[in-house]
């Protein structure tokens, strides 16, 4: 079974009525616990689903075509990858998007040559999911970067 969280960016809250085929029907999706705000806390609104008709119905939806909602998570199984923008460069988070690693448990490491202080790299590993017990140390901020396939090229720990 897969299950899909889509999201709306800049929205706490939101209720959205998708038309469905031909439009006589509908789907009402209620999407919640977003936070807005310019620092690492800013999520968005979110929906999850794991029903394959009404994943089909949002995608197919203008709402998703014209990117008002997002893909933001896919979970396959017990198993979880993150939805990344085709257009978004593999380094740089969209903008006001938090940006999340394709794969987070494969050996391939993901690259933030932009994060350039310690401070900098926190940040963006607990945006990445890490729990701030674990960055208390250098050695715990490597063993997390190592866990999540993430490097700082031009930062120096």
């Amino acid at each position: 079974m897969i299950t899909k969280i889509y999201g709306i960016y800049g929205q706490t809250t939101a209720i959205l009525r998708i038309p469905a085929g031909s439009g006589k029907a509908y789907l009402q999706c209620e999407f919640t616990r977003g936070r807005v705000n310019n620092k690492i806390n800013n999520r968005p609104a979110t929906y999850c689903s794991s029903d394959r008709t009404e994943q089909n119905i949002i995608e197919d939806s203008v709402f998703f075509k014209s990117g008002r909602i997002k893909l933001v998570r896919v979970y396959n199984d017990g198993a979880q990858s993150d939805a990344a923008p085709a257009a978004a460069p593999a380094t740089t988070p969209a903008a006001g998007r938090p940006f999340v690693p394709e794969d987070v448990t494969g050996n391939t490491a993901t690259d933030y040559p932009g994060i350039t202080s310690r401070e900098e790299a926190i940040g963006k590993l607990k945006e990445l999911g890490a729990k701030a017990v674990d960055l208390r140390s250098t050695a715990g901020i490597k063993a997390v970067m190592d866990r999540l396939g993430v490097t700082f090229s031009n930062l120096a720990l």
